[in-house]
């Protein structure tokens, strides 16, 4: 994955940040600048696509958007009954999915190691 800072992307889309694979695009203009949360979230959504396949994540995803969408939610309603949703922002604040619950038993040392060794080689573009 490649971090672009200070980007507009994310605007479009009514947000801080965004996972557009390989890419994560952030609003901030460095990666000092970016909230742990939001970091933290889009870390997430890489794990994710490395877990699914990234077609396998955009298909689900937008699948479960649409179906959300027709079945009577507004795009804010839709958006945060994503199951991937609910796993990003579960882990924004430590409320993790069960399967996550062992990969992240020391919460933060395991994120702090995670994102160095994630994070290293990143270049801001």
């Amino acid at each position: 994955m490649i971090c672009v800072f200070n980007s507009s992307i994310p605007k479009l889309f009514g947000a801080r940040a965004i996972t557009l694979f390989p890419f994560i695009f952030f609003e901030e203009t460095t990666l000092d600048a970016i909230e742990y949360d939001t970091l933290l979230h889009e870390l997430c959504h890489a794990a994710q696509i490395k877990e699914h396949g990234v077609f396998g994540f955009y298909w689900k995803y937008v699948m479960q958007y649409l179906k959300l969408r027709w079945s009577g939610n507004d795009h804010g309603g839709a958006y945060y009954k994503i199951t991937y949703e609910i796993e990003a922002f579960a882990l924004e604040s430590f409320r993790l999915p069960k399967k996550y619950s062992e990969i992240f038993h020391t919460n933060k040392k395991f994120v702090r190691v995670t994102v160095d060794k994630t994070l290293e080689g990143y270049r801001d573009v």
